[in-house]
């Protein structure tokens, strides 16, 4: 299967439902950074730092190593 979402590494023992729940989620998530609302503009931020910081204590997504 072919898509851009970045699956959480518990992704392999996650239930089908649980699976289900993770990609409504996401979508959601994604569609509502695109509305470019104030709200949106608070979560980009709070998600940027929140890479930052995960950045400078060394963890890497395994995506950005393929």
């Amino acid at each position: 299967m072919r898509h851009d979402y970045k699956l959480p590494g518990e992704w392999p023992s996650m239930t089908d439902d649980e699976k289900d729940r993770w990609f409504k989620q996401e979508r959601a998530r994604r569609q509502h950074i695109q509305q470019r609302t104030p709200t949106t503009k608070e979560l980009s931020r709070k998600h940027t730092r929140h890479q930052r910081k995960l950045s400078a204590n060394g963890f890497k997504m395994l995506s950005d190593k393929r």
